[in-house]
């Protein structure tokens, strides 16, 4: 009988040993790469300030400063690529939540690799992927609700440009009612827009830029318009007013 548990025993508390001795190591062993996530962090953050009441500012920055003294937060120190992962749970909208998410998933590796102690070191490989495909699918899984979710409101986002536009108000201070307007799952992105566009690229560049991440024909015929009219002019207001009623038309036959 104690032989049959031996294995799972030993995975489990060796596990947890090294767990314990990454979280208590001392900061400076992470601080450099610390350093450079906290910035990375701190952008990521930036970005989400956008149609937030003065309250939930609070909260975000009372959220952000629990983030970056998580201990948990040593773990993505540990991973080759880690802004890239920070990247990926903060399109999820879990940036706020990183220690339910990687506590979640030691816990769903921890279960597998005592499930499958038997296979030994295959049984502990099969966990990692089995972990790492589950973690992966549901991440990317609010990830498409959430680009479905600014799809469905790119229509507004182009009414609020054109009425805008309209009243006088150039493209720049346009794009930003959009980011003030707006959810901040949308408004995000057109205040990356802005952001960018006051910080080395033109404001062009940063509607392409913002193509690019989007990867969405809809969203690519947008940042055509916009180049198109900062290259030669013409009346933007009615060109994006007939996209916006397109894209509307096509949402609805869908």
């Amino acid at each position: 009988m104690i032989a049959q548990f031996a294995v799972p025993i030993v995975i489990a508390i060796g596990f947890i040993a090294c767990l314990l001795i990454i979280l208590l190591l001392p900061d400076s062993m992470f601080q450099a790469r610390t350093q450079h996530l906290k910035s990375a962090l701190k952008r990521l953050e930036d970005q989400k300030k956008t149609g937030m009441t003065a309250d939930s500012l609070d909260a975000l920055d009372n959220a952000s400063e629990q983030v970056q003294q998580s201990k948990f937060f040593r773990l993505l120190l540990l991973l080759p690529k880690s802004e890239a992962v920070l990247n990926f749970i903060d399109r999820a909208g879990l940036i706020d939540k990183l220690d339910m998410v990687i506590l979640i998933s030691i816990t769903l590796l921890v279960t597998l690799a005592l499930i499958l102690s038997s296979f030994g070191i295959v049984g502990v490989i099969i966990a990692l992927l089995v972990t790492f495909g589950i973690i992966y699918i549901y991440l990317n899984s609010r990830i498409r609700k959430r680009r479905q979710f600014f799809l469905s409101m790119l229509p507004d986002a182009l009414d609020i440009i054109v009425r805008s536009v309209r009243s006088g108000y150039p493209i720049n201070s346009a794009i930003g009612m959009v980011a003030e307007s707006l959810p901040k799952e949308v408004g995000v992105e057109f205040l990356r827009i802005m952001n960018e566009a006051s910080y080395g690229y033109t404001l062009g560049e940063a509607v392409e830029r913002f193509a690019q991440r989007m990867n969405e024909p809809d969203v690519s015929f947008f940042s055509v318009v916009v180049n198109f009219q900062q290259e030669t002019g013409g009346n933007l207001a009615e060109i994006l007013g007939n996209l916006s009623n397109v894209i509307r038309q096509r949402q609805q036959l869908r």
